[in-house]
Order: structure tokens, then sequence, then C-alpha cells
């Protein structure tokens, strides 16, 4: 039986997406001074939220899914 957690979503939002959305902010800060900081606050409020949940709660998820490997 094989076990997926939401693990590796965490790390992706952390790694990936968390800064992409910080570039993007800088990049439209010229022109669009307001998108930039919404952009800003989603990026650290994702950030702290994804930390959160991967340093506060153990690696046992209750949203684990387990999937039979004889189908």
């Amino acid at each position: 039986m094989k076990k997926i957690t939401d693990r590796p979503g965490r790390y992706f939002a952390i790694l990936i997406f968390s800064p992409t959305l910080v570039y993007c902010a800088i990049t439209v800060r010229k022109n669009h001074e307001d998108i930039s900081n919404i952009l800003y606050f989603f990026s650290i409020l994702l950030f702290i939220y994804e930390m959160f949940w991967i340093c506060c709660k153990d690696n046992e998820s209750l949203d684990s899914i387990y999937i039979d490997e004889k189908c």
C-alpha cells in the first residue's frame, strides 16, 4: 500500500511559488505599486503558512491517501 501526502506540494510552495510571487512583485513595482504590495503580502503569508505546517505538524498527515498497488 502506497501513502500519498501533501508534503511535496508544501515544499513546492516554499521553494518555488512564494519566491516567484516576490519576483513578480519586484517586476511590477514601477508601474503598479498597489498590485506589488498585494503580491508581497500574499507571498509572505503563503511562506509563513506553509512553514507552519511543515515545522509544527508531524509527518503523519490526517489527509493521507492510501493507494493499493494491486490495481
